[in-house]
């Protein structure tokens, strides 16, 4: 294993995966995931794959006007908590704004309870 996959193995241990990884076939699908860029020659996972915005975007809430959906799983850690009230309350001008937690679900909320999930994103484009 090389040093950035084994890096990122490591990483998949923090608590933030911690519900996914107490999942034993959510786990398995997450360590693929996360090795997976490794093993693909990926420069880094958090590297300039991921470009800064400018101006960041957390300045630009306000004009979001569509339907907003904000998701964050029940059992995330407590700065996703935050920043997922964060994100509703400061989308001031969007059409509808709502928040939802996900049962029985951490960060990985689509890959721990893939029905609730998919159900409410279907209801919620359906709606509006």
């Amino acid at each position: 294993m090389t040093d950035l996959a084994a890096g990122l193995d490591a990483w998949r241990q923090d608590a933030l995966f911690g519900p996914a990884n107490g999942t034993p076939s959510v786990g398995t699908k997450l360590r693929k995931m996360i090795i997976g860029h490794a093993i693909l020659g990926q420069q880094s996972f958090f590297g300039s794959s991921f470009p800064s915005l400018d101006p960041p975007a957390y300045g630009s809430l306000n004009q979001i006007t569509a339907p907003l959906l904000v998701v964050v799983g029940q059992d995330d850690l407590a700065e996703f908590h935050l920043m997922a009230q964060l994100i509703r309350d400061e989308s001031t001008n969007a059409v509808i704004r709502r928040l939802v937690e996900v049962p029985e679900a951490g960060h990985m909320s689509n890959m721990e309870n893939p029905s609730f999930v998919s159900g409410l994103l279907l209801s919620f484009l359906l709606d509006n």
